[in-house]
């Protein structure tokens, strides 16, 4: 498990040396998925190409309240473009521009969260 100091989130108005640490929001760190690019094509040579965006998302099997509200704290509508620091291939981190895209669905049991998914897609390398 990644250390949550090592993982971050900003602001698009702060940039990038405004962003803090998931630690200093009293977050765990989240499971990373990273995805260079977001589509494969099947190319007539039977290679595959990769295109699209890169993406990444962020998994939590459980928030408390307070923990979603400071993620929450971040959301300006469905979609909310901000800079995050994450791991990429290779289990290194970098930080990212992106457009979070907030999840569709909440399941709240006993004041906490369950199963919560972040998604971050259109990632450039800051």
């Amino acid at each position: 498990m990644p250390n949550p100091n090592d993982v971050k989130i900003g602001t698009y108005a702060g940039g990038t040396g405004a962003m803090v640490s998931l630690a200093s929001l009293d977050l765990p760190s989240p499971l990373m998925d990273f995805l260079e690019a977001s589509q494969e094509e099947t190319m007539g040579d039977a290679t595959v190409e990769a295109n699209g965006w890169s993406e990444t998302e962020w998994h939590y099997d459980y928030l408390t309240a307070a923990q979603y509200t400071a993620l929450a704290a971040y959301k300006t509508g469905k979609t909310t473009q901000l800079y995050i620091r994450t791991r990429k291939d290779g289990n290194t981190y970098a930080n990212f521009l992106v457009n979070m895209i907030w999840p569709e669905r909440e399941r709240w049991q006993s004041n906490c969260i369950l199963d919560f998914n972040l998604r971050f897609i259109a990632l450039v390398e800051q």
